[in-house]
């Protein structure tokens, strides 16, 4: 980053709309952060997908709830194997990401 001394202060040749805090775009910051090996952002990275295989997780679950609810299919539109593939994203949304991360809690 090259700046510039005026006469009222140090003024950056940075574009000024960029979001910046301490001088590192957002966007940096975001790409390091990614991209970083630390332990703890790299266990703020897993709890983010966690959290967010959660809730896809929670949608597949009301999903197969309301489909069960009355006899007939009435939310994928007698689709069985649009219904049977919801069933499995389910439980490997749900073994896969959620269990994982609570059994790696827990042992560790």
């Amino acid at each position: 980053m090259k700046a510039v001394h005026g006469g009222t202060g140090l003024l950056s040749t940075r574009s000024h709309n960029s979001v910046s805090r301490g001088g590192v775009s957002l966007v940096e910051s975001f790409i390091r952060w990614t991209q970083s090996t630390n332990a703890r952002d790299i266990a703020v990275l897993y709890a983010i997908v966690a959290l967010f295989a959660g809730f896809v997780g929670t949608g597949f679950s009301i999903i197969i709830r309301l489909e069960l609810r009355q006899p007939g299919s009435l939310w994928l539109g007698n689709n069985y194997q649009g219904y049977n593939t919801v069933i499995t994203a389910h439980g490997i949304t749900m073994v896969f990401f959620i269990s994982n991360a609570c059994i790696t809690r827990v042992f560790w």
